[in-house]
């Protein structure tokens, strides 16, 4: 379902909708589940838990000039990578995801 992606969109900065796909814990708390809506396009939501809230429902989409938009953040391409996504607002703030597996291993580290 990848297929649909703009032609703009080449680059080795850029991540690929299958490279944001998954678990992720963000830096304000929340679990972070991101999942296509669509099995022929790439049409992401990300779901972000902190119980006993409910869950928060935010569309990922690819614009045009090839920048994901999660929300009203935009992902920052020289920050992010495969195993940590840097989400910016337009006022600011800032949502760090990383992979939850990733962090564990970074703890187990810091321990040592």
């Amino acid at each position: 379902w990848f297929a649909s992606l703009p032609q703009s969109y080449t680059g080795s900065h850029h991540l690929q909708p299958e490279s944001i796909l998954g678990d992720w814990a963000d830096s304000l708390g929340n679990a972070v589940t991101v999942f296509s809506t669509c099995a022929y396009e790439a049409k992401l939501m990300a779901a972000l838990s902190q119980p006993p809230r409910p869950d928060i429902h935010l569309k990922i989409s690819l614009r045009p000039d090839g920048t994901w938009m999660c929300g009203n953040a935009t992902l920052d391409p020289t920050w992010s990578t495969e195993s940590q996504l840097h989400w910016l607002t337009g006022d600011g703030r800032i949502s760090v995801w990383v992979r939850p597996q990733a962090a564990a291993r970074a703890a187990a580290a810091g321990r040592r």
